[in-house]
């Protein structure tokens, strides 16, 4: 796998913008839930003293189910001005830092607490990258990421399971795609990678 060229990585870009047509809240809640079972977390409750960075956060990404009771929450999206304004604004309403350039050119100031990847890897510059600099600045990466699906103008990469075990060690499992309503019907790698785990 290897690093794509700017032109490609808009393209991919532009590509995923078309498939965010429905921007309200319950066309993600459910995929934000699903999220939150899997992992055991309440958003709400469980990262009220943590920075927490979502990568490709999209139109309405599961830090917003946190409403704000974080330390410090940032996304890093791309595509943010290219939806309308109040997009934007419901982020900045419960305090949420926006990050309008690729992961890979983050430039943070603190040590974070949790870096999240859901459904974020497939359409980034260098998968492997990302997650080597998560890697270096967080104490905790949670991953959820679609695996073993074909590429696309969307999707550059092809992800596999060692696309994360490769960077950060077998810290996941495989979550059987089409096991719950309204959620990917592929089959996906997720867990919680901890750097205490790995030092």
């Amino acid at each position: 796998m290897s690093r794509i060229t700017l032109d490609r990585w808009e393209a991919a870009q532009t590509a995923e913008f078309g498939h965010h047509q429905d921007l309200r809240l319950e066309a993600y809640i459910t995929a934000t839930n699903v999220i939150a079972k899997y992992f055991d977390i309440d958003y709400k409750k469980d990262f009220k003293d943590k920075v927490i960075v979502q990568v490709g956060a999209g139109p309405r990404g599961s830090i917003l189910s946190t409403e704000g009771n974080f330390k410090r929450g940032l996304i890093v999206e791309p595509l943010i001005d290219r939806w309308p304004s109040d997009i934007r604004e419901d982020y900045e309403k419960v305090g949420i830092e926006i990050i309008a350039a690729p992961y890979e050119d983050l430039d943070i100031d603190e040590q974070v607490d949790e870096t999240w990847f859901f459904n974020v890897v497939q359409h980034v510059f260098d998968p492997k990258e990302q997650l080597e600099l998560a890697k270096k600045t967080s104490k905790v990466i949670r991953v959820f990421e679609p695996i073993g699906t074909g590429t696309d103008t969307a999707h550059p990469h092809y992800i596999t399971k060692e696309t994360f075990t490769d960077v950060l060690g077998n810290f996941g499992q495989i979550f059987k795609g089409g096991t719950e309503d309204g959620f990917f019907s592929c089959d996906c790698y997720y867990g919680t990678w901890n750097e205490s785990d790995n030092v």
